[in-house]
């Protein structure tokens, strides 16, 4: 995180694509066109306090969803298009509002991080019990849903903080 010193926090990851950055174009060759899903720079900075901040996407690896092969075959190619592609999603923080100091504490990684809690729009909530295969098929992200309402989702912060609790 910009060389300041390891945080003693718990790590919360959130997903880029549908949770953050509202994906209402889809990838669209991977442009940035599309606005932050509401509420989602003032949840970062309000969970901040507590947590350490890690934003996770597979942006991070590729130009391309056709770009898998190549990623493999190059390694030097990750850690150009990991640094281009932070670059440019932070570029995307600010222009929408999330003040500088704010990214600059941010994480960005391209791999299950080990962390409290994972915020993803592609996820299923596992309680137990695994989702039949009628729940697999039939399951869509909060912006792909008729009334564009999140599956799973907490009514308020307050509600996330009881069932994450800060630290």
């Amino acid at each position: 995180m910009n060389g300041e010193p390891a945080s003693k926090k718990f790590t919360i990851c959130i997903d880029f694509d549908g949770v953050i950055y509202s994906y209402t174009s889809g990838w669209n060759n991977g442009d940035l066109d599309d606005l932050p899903v509401e509420g989602a720079f003032d949840f970062i900075k309000e969970i901040m306090r507590d947590y350490d901040v890690n934003i996770f996407t597979s942006r991070l690896l590729g130009k391309t969803p056709d770009d898998f092969e190549l990623r493999h075959m190059m390694d030097h190619y990750w850690y150009f298009d990991y640094n281009s592609s932070r670059r440019k999603i932070e570029a995307w923080m600010v222009k929408h509002g999330l003040e500088q100091h704010i990214v600059n504490k941010i994480g960005f990684v391209f791999w299950k991080l080990p962390c409290h809690l994972y915020i993803d729009d592609r996820a299923w909530l596992f309680k137990g019990k695994f989702p039949s295969l009628q729940e697999i098929k039939s399951f869509k992200p909060w912006y792909q849903n008729e009334d564009r309402k999140p599956q799973h989702s907490f009514e308020s912060n307050s509600e996330l903080w009881a069932n994450i609790g800060p630290r």
